[in-house]
């Protein structure tokens, strides 16, 4: 069998240690990853190799020839722009021929016993096997879903929390039929886990996955490879340490004089000189060429070829080749100090910090943020609602405004707009300049609220939508896409990308321009026309704010009489963004925005639509709506993007839309909101977030493969059809937790549902 390594990343996320090399080259106990790639094929037989190069070519080439020296065959493949995973090994062709191959990423740490893997790839007879790896915590990577003999059955790629239902990830090292490799599209950029596998998955092939036993680290981040080193010291890998064990826990490969004190686990490398009086370890590697006085101490850190002066502190650092931290100075956990730097006598590098290759820290001074992005130690997050979040002069400062506005800047045009003061029109501006800074087209909007936002992302063509939200110190960024949906998970790790300091300004000449766009809502409010009401027709919408105008206008444009909230009459009310609407029928009952989208989804039905797509969080009764209308709905994240564009999405997050629909439901029918409402399949929901005491990965995984005899559709999350209604479990972002969210035919049993899958959960170990 041959093997394709892919070995062509940049490594935008492990920066500093990649800014001078490719991610695949980044050393682990003096040596390249990739070499150890290389060296576990050549244990397992595999002698016949070609790498799959793009950012920084020759620095591989250079390194590894044409493989002689290392006991296998190499060949290279520089990609000139980048071909996807699948157009990648497609370009290896040539290479490949007739035969069987193994694909095999170039950045990760692994032992896996590949040979025991090719007999299970055999004995399936199949046209391609996923590697897959338990992993406790599996946002970073995409997750494959499985039956009990292995076949593929769903993937759900890079997730957040609220879409894992599995804790076997994608390792990325897969076995290929010759067949498989020749059905790879000649054209475009496929990808494997987004185009190739989940095509085969449709057309029915034999598409198997196999967990591996072992160690599996990708060393996507400066977190990530400080704790792959810590593992290796720990005997956690098959990783060997090439150094003379001195003791327990001890291995060295230079000399050692008396007075060290040398806490195991610890790997002293080779032309390393520690002074007596120095203080080493626990969880530390010196690599080649590192110097430590005496009465420094570095522990629970990572060097390479470092010098570390009289009583200065490294603590759970990473110091790369050729870093200089003078004496008395420390540097704290997190940190990363890059190529070359110079740290003063006295000063402090606070947790967290990077400094990109050639930064010098005055003596007696302190380093807080990046040196090369303003980024604070404390990061704006993504929350449930799928928004960034954080104080104005904390998380989300204008520093990380303009982060964020780089990173949608990459993808191409971006329109800007605010609400709520001038700490959102600065963080607004920006984002924008952000966006300029990244080489894109900017738009300075009119929207007032998200959901106008949200419009004119799809209506003026932007490649995203920025809105922010001022509310007191706070701020809320919410970001759409080109379709006018809420950032996907893909996006969001983008953001937080370059959140993490990980932005590529373009050139001075190449900084994007700026214009503005206004009479957005006079666009929004006519997109949302259609056949108007009858004369008469009188509705109260008594909220405030700029989405209520824009409801009360829209209302008043199909020719309803807008009047104060009076009994007998219906009223309906947009939510703060636009997003979400509430109702009172004409008897006083509030109707919550889950009962209003099925409602309005109703009217939908019975005006021909036969394919709407739905939040993945809508009531499950929407499911049983469409089939007695001979439709069908599709959950946003449980089909592809494709199909997803194929089905009507203004009813999706859009408050006048919801109310229009409903609307014009009762004017033709000549009914009341009331008696609409309860012409509803009976549906009550209830919710509640538990603690389990497995890992919430874990947990997904064992729900899953335990729910025998129940119906079940994975969305995001895990949703269960039981016999009293139906339970959704999906992993909430903090902690060992899960949120469980119930529905059935009224609340008591909503409620009995969810105590019932509560006590499940925690039976889980």
């Amino acid at each position: 069998m041959k093997a394709i390594v892919m070995a062509g990343g940049e490594g935008t996320r492990l920066r500093p240690l990649t800014c001078g090399c490719p991610k695949p080259m980044v050393r682990l106990f003096d040596k390249p990853v990739l070499e150890r790639t290389v060296a576990l094929l050549r244990e397992h037989g595999i002698r016949d190799i070609c790498f799959t190069l793009g950012y920084l070519p020759g620095v591989i080439e250079d390194w590894f020839g044409d493989g002689t020296g290392f006991g296998v065959r190499i060949e290279t493949r520089v990609e000139k722009t980048p071909l996807g995973t699948a157009g990648g090994v497609r370009a290896c062709a040539d290479f490949i021929g007739g035969d069987d191959v193994l694909v095999i990423s170039g950045d990760a740490v692994c032992d896996f016993d590949l040979t025991r893997l090719a007999a299970v790839y055999r004995a399936k007879a199949c046209d391609a096997l996923i590697v897959l790896y338990e992993h406790p915590e599996p946002l970073e990577y995409g997750l494959v879903v499985t039956d009990a003999e292995g076949r593929v059955e769903r993937f759900v790629e890079k997730p957040d929390w609220g879409s894992v239902v599995t804790n076997r990830i994608n390792t990325g090292i897969y076995f290929l039929s010759a067949g498989t490799v020749a059905s790879i599209p000649a054209a475009g950029a496929p990808d494997f886990g987004k185009d190739i596998f989940p095509a085969m998955l449709r057309e029915g092939r034999r598409l198997y996955a196999a967990a591996a036993e072992g160690y599996w680290c990708d060393v996507g981040s400066p977190e990530a490879y400080r704790r792959c080193c810590a593992d290796v010291l720990a005997g956690d890998t098959g990783v060997p340490l090439e150094a003379p064990r001195l003791k327990k826990g001890v291995w060295a490969a230079s000399p050692v004089p008396a007075g060290c004190r040398l806490i195991p686990p610890v790997y002293i490398g080779r032309r390393c000189t520690v002074a007596p009086g120095a203080t080493i370890g626990p969880d530390t590697a010196l690599g080649d060429g590192t110097s430590v006085a005496a009465g420094a101490s570095v522990a629970r850190s990572v060097t390479e070829g470092a010098s570390v002066g009289a009583r200065a502190k490294v603590n759970g650092a990473i110091l790369c080749r050729g870093a200089q931290v003078g004496e008395d100075a420390e540097v704290e956990s997190g940190a990363v100090v890059g190529e070359r730097c110079v740290l003063g006598e006295g000063c402090l590098v606070a947790s967290g910090v990077k400094l990109w290759p050639g930064h010098t820290v005055r003596g007696g001074t302190r380093a807080v943020e990046d040196r090369t992005a303003s980024v604070p130690d404390e990061k704006p997050a993504f929350g449930s609602a799928r928004a960034l979040c954080g104080a104005v002069s904390g998380a989300l400062d204008p520093a990380a405004a303009a982060a964020v506005g780089a990173a949608l800047g990459r993808l191409g045009s971006v329109g800007v707009s605010h609400t709520g003061g001038a700490a959102a029109e600065v963080l607004a501006a920006a984002a924008l300049c952000g966006a300029r800074g990244a080489g894109a087209e900017t738009f300075w909007t009119d929207c007032a609220f998200e959901a106008e936002a949200s419009f004119a992302a799809a209506q003026y063509g932007f490649a995203s939508s920025l809105f922010v939200r001022q509310k007191g110190d706070e701020a809320v960024m919410t970001v759409f896409g080109r379709d006018g949906r809420r950032a996907s998970r893909g996006l969001e790790r983008k953001i937080e990308a370059a959140l993490g300091g990980g932005i590529l300004w373009a050139s001075a000449g190449a900084f994007g321009p700026v214009s503005r766009v206004t009479g957005v809502r006079r666009a929004y409010l006519a997109a949302a026309g259609g056949e108007r009401l009858p004369a008469g027709f009188r509705v109260a919408a008594p909220g405030t704010g700029a989405e209520n105008e824009a409801l009360r206008a829209a209302l008043a444009a199909a020719g309803a009489a807008v009047t104060e909230k009076k009994r007998g009459m219906a009223s309906f009310t947009a939510g703060e963004g636009g997003e979400t609407l509430f109702a009172a029928d004409e008897e006083g009952r509030s109707l919550s925005p889950e009962r209003m989208t099925v409602l309005a989804a109703d009217a939908a039905f019975r005006q021909g639509v036969k394919r709407l797509l739905i939040p993945a969080e809508a009531p499950a009764a929407l499911e049983a709506l469409a089939e007695s209308c001979g439709a069908a709905v599709i959950r946003a994240g449980a089909v592809s993007e494709t199909e997803e564009a194929a089905a009507p999405q203004r009813l999706a997050g859009d408050a006048v839309s919801v109310a229009l629909a409903v609307c014009r439901a009762m004017a033709t029918r000549q009914t009341t909101l009331s008696a609409l409402e309860k012409e509803l399949p009976p549906f009550a929901v209830a919710g509640r977030k538990v603690e389990i005491a497995c890992g919430r990965a874990r947990c997904m995984r064992l729900l899953a493969e335990n729910r025998a005899g129940m119906a079940a559709e994975i969305a995001p999350g895990l949703t269960l059809d039981m016999p009293k209604g139906v339970v959704r479990v999906r992993p909430s972002g903090e902690g060992r937790t899960v949120e469980i969210y119930a529905e059935g035919a009224d609340a008591e049993t909503a409620e009995e549902l969810c105590a019932d899958m509560e006590r499940y959960l925690k039976t889980l170990e």
